[in-house]
């Protein structure tokens, strides 16, 4: 029989200082078993239900029949504003019961206990696994923001090689529209008094203004591929780092949720581990009862 302090339970003690186990008899409350010390019970997280600690233990030897009863634990201790209180735990009965049956029960409510932890276990590493689909998928992700990201430095790139070659285009168009009023300039003076010199002045201007329309042409369109392909580099620079910011999230939630399962994994092995060693406890125990009661009896 044990007092234990379950931090989920209220308490109006700040400190404690003594623990009583008392069993129910028909002349009333005998006192079992008492321990004293000191101890503080702040800052202990009081709501997160994590804490258990054992403060008077009451072990028989063998279960006699005066075992079975009625009991409870006072404890007594001290209030925030320093005043003497003390607090009861409810009535627990403990009932004789047949010691097959017992162990029958008992063996059935730890296996019924450890079936529902192995579930919450398989659920666990179900979960586990789809986080793992969850993460080929970020992966996925990330290595198509890798493939955009590469996209949109070959379309700088080439954006580049563009506005190279149209700088080069215009300092062309310079130097042959410098060259053809040169030698338009050249050839009217040399044949000022000539008629094919007037024709040969006007054919020299159609064709230069068609170069001229030609280059215009050239330049507007390397002007709209340019614009198209500054828009594209724009979009294509959103979409990444839409991608990358959706990544970073995904991946750490990912992650703050798989340390939350393999700490919940672990302390759901824990509590199996400890059930099955209680239940060869009690097994042990309860044979070792069963074995004196037997050799008690005078067959």
């Amino acid at each position: 029989m044990a007092c234990v302090f379950n931090t989920r339970e209220k308490s109006q003690n700040v400190t404690n200082h003594d623990g009583r186990l008392l069993q129910k008899l028909v002349s009333g409350w005998e006192q079992l078993a008492e321990a004293r010390w000191y101890m503080s019970l702040r800052g202990h997280h009081r709501t997160s239900g994590t804490e258990h600690r054992v403060l008077l233990k009451f072990r028989w030897d063998v279960a006699r029949d005066d075992v079975f009863g009625v009991y409870r634990c006072d404890f007594l201790g001290m209030d925030k504003m320093l005043n003497s209180v003390t607090e009861s735990t409810a009535e627990i009965e403990l009932p004789n019961l047949d010691l097959a049956a017992f162990l029958i029960k008992m063996k059935l409510e730890h296996r019924r206990e450890i079936i529902h932890l192995n579930r919450k276990i398989g659920a666990l590493e179900n979960k586990l696994i789809s986080q793992g689909g969850e993460v080929d998928s970020i992966k996925k992700d990330l290595e198509n923001a890798t493939t955009v990201y590469l996209g949109v430095a070959d379309l700088n790139s080439s954006f580049t090689r563009q506005l190279d070659d149209v700088s080069d285009d215009v300092v062309l168009l310079k130097l042959e529209t410098a060259g053809k009023f040169d030698k338009l300039t050249f050839n009217y003076i040399v044949r000022a008094a000539s008629e094919d010199t007037v024709s040969s002045i006007a054919e020299n201007i159609v064709l230069l203004g068609c170069d001229i329309y030609s280059v215009n042409r050239n330049l507007s369109s390397h002007t709209e591929t340019l614009k198209n392909d500054v828009y594209n580099l724009i979009d294509g620079m959103a979409s990444l780092e839409k991608a990358i910011t959706s990544t970073e999230f995904n991946v750490s939630s990912l992650h703050t949720e798989v340390v939350l399962n393999l700490a919940n994994i672990s302390y759901l092995y824990r509590e199996t581990e400890s059930m099955k060693h209680d239940v060869t406890s009690i097994f042990q125990v309860s044979k070792s009862n069963f074995e004196v009661w037997m050799n008690s009896v005078d067959l």
